[in-house]
């Protein structure tokens, strides 16, 4: 369909006890493009302390920034998240892009 764009929306990416992972979205739209994503990250499992987890998300629109989030959970993160992060959690994001009119 004419203006439609795209859409990525993925399964929860766990960070369980040990692991270390690093995930990165980029997305480069057209002044009229459309664009939705939707991460989810559950860190840890039940009982169980996370990982480490590292995400990276860059949006453009025509070559300019719209958004740059880079977030970290896990050791060697700092301190008082490490606190926070005794007990499985879960984080969603939602980006949504549409054309200005």
């Amino acid at each position: 369909m004419p203006g439609d764009g795209p859409f990525h929306l993925p399964r929860p990416l766990t960070s369980g006890r040990g692991s270390t992972l690093h995930q990165t979205h980029e997305a480069d739209l057209a002044a009229t493009s459309r664009f939705l994503l939707r991460e989810e990250q559950l860190l840890g499992r039940t009982a169980e302390p996370s990982g480490y987890l590292s995400t990276r998300l860059t949006v453009r629109r025509d070559g300019r920034p719209v958004l740059d989030q880079h977030t970290v959970y896990g050791a060697p993160a700092p301190t008082r998240l490490r606190d926070l992060l005794d007990t499985a959690l879960a984080h969603v994001s939602d980006a949504a892009a549409s054309p200005t009119r």
